[in-house]
């Protein structure tokens, strides 16, 4: 099935250059995929938004959220595009879920089909806590549950790829984010996973980490890494002009496809045709 046929387009498709170092060797000789979502907030109802008051200031006002419903199409849509990898930076859920676990239950009910068995690599949001996560795996047998850990390197694709990654940390006015980056081989393709509101990408006022901390001492983050999966700062952000490749999408599924030939990437809408 055709992304014509199913409804499914990408807003984008762009080549990861330079082409030879994004080559991989697949098992089987067939492309392997890996998915990117983040802040799914499984189990919101409402949260507060600041609405401008036109130059002078703005207001907090709360709004809708339908998070079960954003969550049943982001399924969907990973039914659709069958990644071997779901990669979530974060905030899987609300720690109230606990309490909604009939509502979990008829979203689940309501979902089309089987799910793809994938490997879900995860790192906990600010939102998120172990009994919330622990309804996730129970909802969700087919899925490879493994988190993130700090400084802990997760291989794919027999070394050719690893991704490295850390869970939310609360650093108050300091900015002092504690990570410790292993070492890594320059020919391995190298993703980086967080959590965080990282200044220069996000909007707000208090963002309050610097993106160079997620890189090892004396090295810069377009040397370390080739791909940053980000969260926690609901954007839609995109950068591709740099040596590394920086992603947060809240409103879609980001796909990254590797082959033998070449690789690329795609930003498909949680929310198509609406």
């Amino acid at each position: 099935m055709n992304g014509t046929d199913s409804g499914y387009e990408p807003v984008m498709k762009i080549g990861l250059e330079p082409r030879d170092h994004f080559r991989v060797d697949p098992p089987g000789d067939k492309m392997y995929k890996i998915a990117h979502i983040t802040d799914t907030h499984l189990g919101q109802h409402k949260r507060t938004v600041y609405k401008s008051l036109g130059g002078t200031g703005s207001q907090p006002v709360d709004v809708q959220v339908r998070s079960f419903t954003r969550f049943k199409k982001i399924i969907e849509l990973l039914q659709f595009l069958n990644p071997d990898i779901v990669v979530h930076s974060g905030d899987i859920a609300e720690r109230g879920l606990i309490d909604q676990q009939n509502q979990l239950r008829k979203m689940y009910s309501n979902i089309d089909n089987s799910l793809p068995e994938v490997q879900f690599l995860y790192i906990r949001g600010n939102h998120d806590c172990n009994r919330s996560t622990r309804l996730i795996r129970e909802l969700f047998p087919e899925w490879d549950f493994h988190p993130i850990n700090d400084s802990e390197k997760v291989n794919l694709i027999d070394k050719q790829m690893i991704i490295v990654g850390s869970d939310y940390q609360e650093v108050g006015n300091t900015g002092d984010f504690d990570f410790d980056p292993p070492e890594i081989n320059t020919d391995v393709i190298t993703i980086g996973a967080f959590h965080q509101s990282f200044r220069n990408v996000s909007r707000s006022y208090d963002a309050d980490v610097a993106l160079t901390s997620t890189a090892p001492d004396g090295q810069s983050v377009n040397d370390y890494y080739d791909i940053l999966l980000l969260g926690h700062m609901h954007s839609d952000y995109f950068d591709f002009d740099g040596g590394c490749r920086i992603v947060e999408g809240r409103w879609f599924v980001d796909l990254f496809t590797f082959t033998t030939a070449g690789s690329h990437f795609q930003r498909f809408p949680i929310y198509q045709g609406e």
